[in-house]
């Protein structure tokens, strides 16, 4: 079955090759704001956002998935399509936001020694409410991605995105009755530059991407180690 479904995506290729996308056909899975279109080369601008997946988290700490997010917005991007092919290639300029929460049923934050500055877990004072706990980071990052058009209106990007991380904190927040406490660390010792893996599969106009992020988040023992797996809408 694998070597049947490799063979026919070949052949989804092969045939998209032979057969260049006439202009209206090209359009139908255009994304993005296009801020310029010329006959080979167009610039664009791209939105995404999506769950942030933490995996292979140092023991103890315990993330969740829907209290971790990312937004991203490419600012600019040239997308270069050859005349007459089926492919594209592109790089871009953005900037992405990104949150990593834990999970609250052990009543677990993280707090930064100031003695060492490294991040380790506490826990919330008794009869804390709506407690959250998370890492935040900002980057501003180079997309660069290959597309090949499979059919009208379906394909696929592959490539990577270029971080430089720019701001990291530490924020917890609960409510102690009806006193809403905030706490937010600065300073925090995230790897200055980043790369991720990602794909996105493009069907009708709309994106879906899964990004993979092997570095971890925090220069090592400067915290707990982990990596992200994100995955979300892209347009």
């Amino acid at each position: 079955m694998k070597k049947l479904m490799t063979m026919a995506l070949l052949a989804l290729c092969m045939t998209a090759n032979a057969n260049p996308m006439t202009e209206d056909e090209d359009n139908a899975t255009k994304n993005g704001v296009v801020l310029d279109e010329k006959s080979n080369h167009d610039w664009t601008m791209h939105f995404a956002v999506g769950v942030n997946i933490p995996v292979d988290a140092t023991n103890g700490y315990e993330f969740a998935p829907f209290r971790s997010w990312e937004f991203a917005w490419t600012v600019a991007q040239y997308d270069y399509h050859p005349k007459g092919a089926s492919q594209t290639y592109s790089v871009g300029l953005g900037l992405n936001w990104r949150s990593y929460g834990l999970k609250d049923k052990d009543r677990l934050m993280m707090v930064k020694d100031p003695a060492t500055d490294v991040i380790g877990l506490d826990i919330f004072p008794n009869n804390a409410d709506n407690r959250s706990s998370n890492i935040h980071t900002a980057a501003i990052t180079m997309p660069l991605l290959f597309n090949q058009r499979i059919c009208k209106d379906f394909s696929l990007s592959v490539g990577a995105q270029l971080n430089w991380n720019v701001y990291g904190t530490l924020g917890n927040h609960y409510a102690l009755g009806d006193d809403e406490i905030d706490v937010t660390t600065k300073d925090i010792k995230y790897r200055p530059f980043t790369v991720d893996v990602m794909a996105i599969a493009h069907i009708h106009g709309i994106g879906i991407y899964g990004k993979y992020s092997p570095m971890s988040v925090l220069k090592k023992n400067a915290g707990p180690e982990f990596k992200s797996v994100a995955v979300g809408i892209y347009f």
